[in-house]
């Protein structure tokens, strides 16, 4: 690691680090205790910007090469790092529990609704939320990823024994599978989608077990 990256035993200073999408050699770290947001020059270890007074910042999604999303408590900020201003808010809040977020887009963000019952499609530019869809009468999700090209989402459903996996496919705003395993409960929270959305890898109960399944779509 990096000597200003470095803590001491025990110190928490950063939330996150990320690296941007391009260029390795640009990273960016969110504090939520120094409330600020800085762009760093990994090989210099120089700091090249810095936006300070972002309020209770919790964590981040890079948009592109000059814009991120940061959660903000339980609301959605983005931020333009070269004029190292605010650029808008997303309308509405998140569930305080389960504030799940994902890039569609670069001009999209797919946001878990406060009920956990939707899911809501933002615009980045203006905040305003472009479309919703509803998981069901009876469901409640209790995660959402979406894959980096921005193409696929899956979320869990906590209301339905045993815990399924719900597929969507972002572009058409469909249910494209709804995948169930006898005794086995996905645990959602603990996954992780490829790049291009065709393959999660997911944890699952097993009685009083856990295991991890993966799993390829059948139009991969």
């Amino acid at each position: 690691m990096p000597s200003f990256l470095s803590l001491a035993s025990g110190e928490t200073r950063y939330n996150e680090i990320v690296r941007m999408k391009s260029g390795h050699q640009i990273v960016l770290t969110l504090s939520s205790g120094m409330e600020d947001l800085q762009v760093w020059n990994l090989y210099s270890e120089e700091p090249l910007r810095e936006l300070q007074g972002i309020t209770n910042p919790i964590n981040l999604r890079v948009i592109n090469d000059t814009r991120v999303v940061v959660l903000c408590g339980r609301e959605l900020q983005v931020f333009d790092l070269n004029e190292v201003k605010l650029v808008s808010k997303m309308k509405g809040v998140m569930n305080q529990k389960m504030p799940y977020y994902g890039l569609h887009s670069e001009e999209l963000i797919a946001a878990l609704s406060r009920n956990r019952m939707y899911v809501h499609l933002m615009n980045v530019e203006t905040g305003d939320c472009v479309t919703t869809f509803k998981v069901g009468e009876d469901r409640f999700l209790n995660s959402l990823i979406v894959s980096e090209n921005g193409k696929m989402l899956v979320c869990g459903d906590e209301t339905q024994k045993p815990f399924p996996l719900l597929v969507w496919d972002l572009t058409s705003r469909k249910l494209i599978y709804d995948l169930r395993i006898p005794h086995h409960e996905f645990l959602t929270n603990l996954s992780a989608i490829t790049k291009e959305g065709h393959f999660v890898c997911c944890v699952c109960r097993v009685s009083t077990r856990f295991s991890a399944i993966a799993i390829l779509w059948e139009n991969a």
